[in-house]
């Protein structure tokens, strides 16, 4: 039986409502004034430090300078305040770069610079000041199977000059404090403006105090993964060897074209290459495990993502399709090492804990990174920033998954290798995946 209100009933009941609504509201906006008015001076106070500098600057400095320069600066430096090596500013055109980067759409070197600051030196008050030296540029990582590292290039090298055929993008006479980052931006973009299809690009550099010279040849685009066919220890030829460089956009769908092609050329064991991998998303990186988990409901989590406060949760779920089953019907080894790091590392773990029967990891312990990385961009001084916004909890739930990095599989009586030497590692995995023959 239905029941009915009278129209004066109703309006009391709405005056009413509002009546509660209106102290509830100004109480809320009592509480927001208060702590806007508690960390008001605060902010003043820095705003008024800030314009004191600039004041100073542009009084006092014995020559021009660009305020945007030093915005850009300014903006670097709070990032680097946060103290997290994760996060960082990236001006514009690195941040262009980087986006082009994770659509697939910039050729790479496949190599990350540092800049080494001249060492410090103590004067005769034994206090410390900077060296007259400049410092140097340096190699901090190569990928594996990237075009620097079929050159040559190698962690550790010290740059003394990096031209093209047309343009010096680097001069060690050249460097300074101040020109660094753009030096390097200079050097690791260049193939995001390039107009002919292949670029050269010539490294001349110290390693062990031997000056040496590399010439990378930067394709016109940049695959994100590798394939190639390769025979167990009894020769057949079965196995699927995929090294996967990133994880990009188009991960996933280079993945699943590369194990389907390998398939049908008679491949049922794969082994996934992730030793050196370390740039990407964790979005991608899930798109590209869901082609192997074997997660049975619509709507299970690959990874979820904890936020500061009371953020909800961000899930990336599986939609019931994989190709593993059916295809990989003689186990797959995914090689990892101590450049293996971010997206890779999750790749890694989660595939070996969802797949323990099927899966062995191989190498070395992996970087040990589980936060992940957002990229916000930033409308006023140009650029963005790379900025670490949550933790990562893998599917099983273990939010200690990455303490120690991830953990290669224990030894056994099919899995030996040398965990040094990276032939071995392949050799190793190439032998537990030989289906054995019985006498």
């Amino acid at each position: 039986m239905s029941k009915k209100i009278t129209i004066g009933a109703a309006l009391a009941l709405a005056l009413i409502m509002v009546a509660v609504a209106i102290p509830l509201t100004f109480l809320f906006a009592e509480n927001r004034l208060n702590t806007l008015m508690g960390d008001l001076h605060h902010r003043v106070a820095q705003a008024h430090a800030l314009e004191e500098i600039r004041g100073v600057v542009q009084s006092e400095f014995y020559r021009s300078f660009n305020e945007d320069d030093i915005i850009a600066e300014m903006v670097s430096g709070f990032v680097l305040g946060l103290g997290d090596e994760h996060s960082r500013y990236l001006p514009p055109e690195q941040w262009n770069a980087f986006l082009q980067r994770l659509e697939g759409q910039q050729p790479d070197l496949g190599l990350e610079l540092r800049y080494v600051p001249g060492d410090v030196i103590e004067n005769d008050d034994e206090e410390e000041v900077p060296a007259t030296e400049p410092g140097v540029l340096v190699i901090a990582q190569v990928a594996r199977d990237s075009p620097a590292d079929r050159a040559g290039l190698r962690s550790g090298d010290q740059l003394l000059r990096v031209e093209t055929l047309t343009l010096v993008l680097f001069d060690e006479d050249d460097l300074t404090t101040y020109n660094a980052d753009s030096l390097m931006s200079a050097i690791l973009n260049v193939g995001v403006a390039q107009v002919e299809p292949m670029v050269a690009v010539d490294f001349t550099f110290l390693r062990d105090n031997e000056r040496l010279e590399a010439n990378v040849r930067l394709g016109a685009g940049v695959s994100t993964v590798a394939r190639e066919m390769m025979a167990d220890a009894n020769g057949s030829d079965t196995i699927g060897y995929i090294r996967i460089f990133s994880f990009f956009r188009d991960t996933a769908s280079d993945l699943d074209t590369a194990i389907r092609a390998m398939e049908a050329a008679g491949a049922n064991a794969f082994i996934l290459d992730l030793r050196g991998t370390y740039d990407g998303t964790l979005e991608f990186a899930a798109q590209a495990l869901n082609l192997l988990m074997p997660l049975s409901q619509p709507g299970d989590a690959i990874a979820t993502i904890h936020f500061r406060g009371e953020r909800e949760p961000q899930s990336f779920t599986s939609d019931a399709f994989n190709i593993f089953d059916g295809i990989v019907t003689q186990g797959m080894v995914v090689l990892i090492d101590e450049n293996t790091a971010g997206p890779a590392e999750l790749f890694a773990h989660a595939l070996a804990v969802a797949r323990p029967a099927e899966v062995v990891l191989v190498g070395r312990p992996t970087r040990g990174i589980n936060t992940v990385q957002g990229h916000f961009p930033l409308s006023q001084v140009g650029g963005g920033i790379i900025l670490s916004v949550g933790t990562i909890v893998p599917v099983g739930g273990d939010a200690n998954w990455n303490v120690d990095g991830v953990q290669p599989s224990p030894p056994s009586d099919t899995l030996q290798y040398n965990p040094y030497s990276d032939a071995s590692q392949l050799q190793g995995a190439i032998r537990h995946l030989t289906p054995t023959t019985e006498e």
